[in-house]
């Protein structure tokens, strides 16, 4: 095995312009991205083409998605070796849940590996990266490492699937996506909710690609870590956000429905939108493309403009300190102080007599 002595890391950190000044600027027509953003996808084939590798390796893409990319923009004569987990041994089995779903089966390993009709030059290696010998594929000229592409924030989040929570209307918002923009994820976790009941609406959301489902889990960072958005289009008045609270306090941003206590809850952080009256828990009624247009271009905005993705996370970050449990406990202490200094009254009848003994 290779010795674990820590080796120096340089981090770059470059505008777009300054990376295409130094790397060139390619175009890769057909690329597949998969997990993969397009954007981060566009970035390691530039590099590829710029450092003209033989002897490439790349770690924990799934279902070979790079691996067609790599095969197909390297040269005639390279390697590509790709390692990765599959379904059924241990280091899978003992995933987090969303893990576990995208780790694929042995079968399934090089699925779009022969995209481009090249995979005569990948090796595939199904192994635990942290216990594989890399000295056997020694010397290497270029190693992409995408294991824990799964645990980065992407997803629009949708939680609990119930007609309450607004089932119908992110039907909707998944339709407009899915149509704009399906390169962005969504995720549906169920709750007491089941995604199964989201086949039970009255629109088709069966050829959405771009809609993954998560089990009820006990442990929500489960699905908090790998959101970017949450959605909360409930139709109930409710007393209480509480799922965009643990939102922000993940400084997810949150677009909500302005119904109940949601506006307040939310206070100056995330985006509170209107949701038309006939949308009821009982009607079942899926708001039109029109109704919904205003949650698609907040979704769309903070996937494409970084600096307002950033600060409204700022933004939910410093709003969820009004329900840090430091200020809540002196508000509440402060409250039942007041209550037990006020004069006590003894409680009097319609008729004027005080209850209890004279």
């Amino acid at each position: 095995m290779l010795s674990q002595r820590p080796l120096p890391t340089r981090i770059l950190a470059m505008t777009q312009a300054q990376f295409a000044a130094c790397f060139g600027s390619s175009e890769f027509p057909g690329a597949i991205c998969g997990y993969t953003r397009d954007q981060d996808t566009h970035t390691v084939l530039t590099l590829l083409a710029h450092a003209r590798p033989r002897r490439v390796l790349e770690i924990g893409t799934a279902l070979g998605h790079m691996t067609a990319n790599f095969t197909r923009w390297t040269l005639d004569d390279a390697q590509v070796f790709s390692l990765g987990i599959v379904q059924g041994t241990d280091k899978a089995a003992a995933g987090a849940p969303e893990q576990q779903v995208e780790h694929p089966t042995r079968n399934e390993f090089a699925r779009f590996a022969d995209h481009f009709g090249k995979a005569w030059k990948a090796l595939f290696i199904t192994a635990d990266s942290m216990l594989y010998d890399f000295g056997r594929l020694a010397p290497l000229d270029f190693a992409f490492i995408d294991g824990g592409h799964d645990l980065e924030p992407k997803y629009v989040t949708f939680i609990n699937p119930q007609p309450d929570k607004g089932a119908a209307v992110f039907a909707r918002i998944a339709l407009e996506l899915g149509r704009r923009r399906p390169e962005i994820p969504l995720l549906v976790v169920e709750g007491r909710g089941k995604s199964d009941a989201l086949a039970g609406l009255p629109v088709d959301l069966s050829e959405l690609a771009n809609l993954h489902r998560m089990a009820n889990t006990p442990d929500p960072r489960d699905f908090y870590r790998v959101s970017r958005v949450v959605l909360t289009p409930s139709l109930w008045r409710e007393s209480l956000g509480r799922v965009p609270i643990e939102a922000m306090a993940n400084g997810i941003r949150v677009l909500a429905s302005d119904r109940g206590a949601l506006p307040e809850t939310l206070g100056d952080a995330g985006f509170v939108l209107t949701i038309p009256e006939r949308c009821t828990p009982s009607s079942g009624v899926v708001p039109t493309a029109q109704e919904v247009a205003p949650w698609v271009a907040i979704s769309e905005r903070l996937w494409d403009d970084a600096e307002f993705e950033a600060e409204h996370r700022r933004r939910a970050l410093a709003e969820v300190e009004r329900w840090g449990f430091d200020r809540l406990a002196r508000q509440y202490e402060g409250f039942f102080h007041s209550v037990c200094a006020a004069p006590v009254s003894r409680p009097r009848t319609r008729a004027g007599r005080s209850w209890g003994p004279e």
